[in-house]
């Protein structure tokens, strides 16, 4: 399975990372350019994104996010270039296991083209407290499973498997864009996937390397104060610290063992 990784060339310490880590575990990859949400253009938020949508979530519609989604589907065209069935997509933070390459080649065995598994995902602060199901699960090495959700789908864009018909469902939906590129709820619903499973435990985490999705309004008082932060070792040292606390919190499953309600 290729793994397909989406990096800006100019955030130079991200892609020198990413471009080094795939390398060293010896996996077939490509790095597609990302999308600089800096450069896009109005014109082109129009022809891609529901304008009103954008309208109604400013702040979370942000060019950088924007980019972001734009980014992701760069990936999906460079899969359906190929005649591959599955395909591996990550971002340029992730940190991958050493035996990734058998971990893909094993789920690809035990899945369909038109399913989705998620090999990071974090619980959302605003969301109930995720559930993941040892039922039905669908082993895959002797540590780790495939598994299926209990009550509510996870965030995160930064490492996941998607087959080709499920790809392909997800492009003829996805404009214009109403939603981040990791809203899976939202595109379950639209039925681009007949399922989104997990890969529990999580063995991915991601690096803690300022974003380059301007989550924050540009110019604005937040904006400003964590430029300054990140500006400083002591500032830094405190903003790796609260990044670690939150990851924690946002890796905090509740494991069940009965059977999913999308475990149909």
């Amino acid at each position: 399975m290729k793994t397909y990784a989406i990096s800006l060339v100019k955030c130079k310490e991200r892609y020198h990372y990413i471009s080094q880590h795939l390398q060293s575990l010896h996996i077939d990859f490509q790095i597609i350019e990302a999308i600089d949400g800096s450069i896009l253009t109005d014109e082109e938020i129009a022809q891609k994104f529901d304008i009103s949508a954008v309208k109604r979530n400013p702040i979370w519609f942000t060019k950088g996010m924007m980019a972001c989604s734009l980014s992701h589907i760069s990936m999906y065209h460079a899969f359906l270039e190929s005649n591959a069935p599955f395909a591996f997509f990550i971002e340029d933070d992730v940190i991958l296991p050493l035996n990734i390459a058998l971990i893909l080649n094993n789920i690809e065995r035990v899945i369909t083209e038109k399913n989705l598994v998620l090999l990071h995902y974090v619980q959302l602060h605003n969301r109930p407290q995720l559930q993941i199901t040892l039922y039905n699960k669908q082993t895959i090495t002797e540590n780790s499973n495939i598994c299926f959700l209990m009550n509510t789908i996870p965030a995160s864009g930064a490492a996941y498997i998607m087959g080709r018909q499920a790809c392909k469902t997800l492009l003829d939906h996805i404009y214009p864009i109403q939603q981040a590129a990791d809203s899976w709820e939202f595109f379950l619903q639209l039925r681009c996937f007949d399922s989104i499973k997990v890969l529990y435990p999580r063995l991915i985490e991601t690096k803690h390397f300022k974003s380059s999705i301007d989550y924050l309004k540009k110019g604005s008082f937040k904006e400003k104060l964590s430029n300054i932060l990140n500006s400083f070792i002591l500032s830094k040292m405190i903003l790796q610290y609260w990044r670690n606390v939150q990851s924690k919190r946002n890796s905090q499953f509740i494991i069940v063992q009965e059977k999913s309600p999308y475990d149909t």
